[in-house]
């Protein structure tokens, strides 16, 4: 008998998260991921990208904010600007999975769509327009840049007001 696809919760409706929120947090729990998250950001993890036409991946930063355990996806708010993946920017919600065969999670498409997969299908066209404002809850302080553990990601994280950083390489 075939397997029932399961959706997360933040596909079927609007879930409002808490931008930084204290507490639990069931994703830094999990064993698969222990060693993934940067240290000084316990909610921010690499994740790959998949560019559709150049056929190349890229990986970035991403900040976790859920967490949905039937379909065993996290929800999480991208945290880098795309070298190659130009459906994307930094501030999109993304979904992405632990794959066994991968060093680092994977981020998920729904429709081709990276965007589409952390947002619900029936999201009103007001909601797909993430202000300026909701972004900079994603960012950094200013000044602030993280270390690249892997000497793969796109570019340095953007810190608050666009200044200027250097890349990571």
């Amino acid at each position: 008998m075939p397997s029932e696809i399961v959706s997360p919760r933040w596909r079927e409706e609007v879930v409002l998260w808490a931008g930084r929120a204290p507490g639990f947090r069931a994703w830094r729990q999990h064993d698969a991921l222990q060693s993934k998250f940067h240290p000084e950001h316990p909610d921010d993890i690499p994740v790959f990208f998949r560019d559709a036409a150049s056929g190349r991946d890229e990986q970035m930063w991403v900040h976790v904010i859920g967490y949905d355990r039937p379909s065993d996806e996290y929800l999480g708010i991208l945290i880098n600007t795309p070298d190659l993946v130009s459906s994307i920017q930094a501030g999109d919600n993304v979904a992405f999975k632990n794959v066994d065969w991968a060093e680092y999670p994977w981020a998920l498409s729904v429709g081709g769509s990276y965007r589409q997969a952390g947002l619900p299908a029936c999201a009103p066209s007001e909601l797909l327009e993430i202000t300026a404002a909701d972004r900079l809850r994603a960012v950094p302080v200013e000044g602030e840049v993280r270390d690249d553990p892997t000497g793969r990601f796109s570019d340095a994280v953007r810190p608050r007001f666009d200044q200027e950083v250097p890349r990571l390489r």
